[in-house]
């Protein structure tokens, strides 16, 4: 079995009451995706039609506003995700999706997984945990703009993400946080000295 999907299966049955039997019911649908660092995974105007786990890397979510690209959330190793409101109304995506890094991720056909769900409680149970999950990770990454100083917003980060800091290239940081690469530089040196 592929290293990515034998990652897939591990983190499921270790946070999960799964059995084998229900991840035998997605298996035989994974595919394997590699992209290089700043390759587009997904782009607007896409339809979104399949569930993503990220195996390794880091994606970035954006969109563009008026000429400029707004970075709206990460995804790094063991996320999940699926542009629900593409999907569900089958509509194009409303941002794209792009490596930071070199990336290794799996997607599983929308179709397969709500087929999936019917032959399984327990994998439909899993899925809702997944789901509320991702939607604390989006909450706590759109929480940032309660704080009115940019270096609020950067504190916030580097108290919720800090796994993340060092990864993410300074434009793209900047961009998440709402202010120019210049004034993020200042803020780091502030904290530093």
């Amino acid at each position: 079995m592929n290293k990515a999907i034998l990652h897939f299966r591990d983190f499921i049955l270790a946070n999960s009451s799964l059995k084998m039997k229900d991840l035998k019911l997605l298996v035989d649908h994974i595919e394997v995706h590699s992209v290089e660092k700043k390759e587009v995974v997904l782009q607007a105007s896409d339809y979104c039609k399949h569930l993503y786990f990220i195996h390794t890397g880091l994606l970035r979510i954006f969109k563009n506003d008026d000429g400029n690209d707004v970075t709206l959330s990460f995804l790094k190793e063991t996320d999940f995700f699926l542009d629900f409101e593409s999907t569900l109304k089958n509509a194009p995506c409303s941002f794209s999706v792009m490596s930071i890094e070199a990336t290794e991720y799996l997607t599983i056909p929308y179709d397969k997984l709500m087929a999936a769900y019917e032959k399984s409680h327990r994998l439909e149970n899993f899925g809702r945990l997944m789901v509320e999950r991702a939607f604390m990770d989006y909450i706590n990454m759109t929480d940032l703009s309660r704080h009115p100083q940019p270096i609020e917003r950067y504190e916030s980060l580097e108290r919720e993400k800090n796994d993340l800091i060092n990864r993410i290239p300074q434009k793209v940081l900047a961009s998440f946080i709402g202010i120019a690469p210049e004034s993020l530089s200042r803020i780091r040196k502030r904290r530093v000295s």
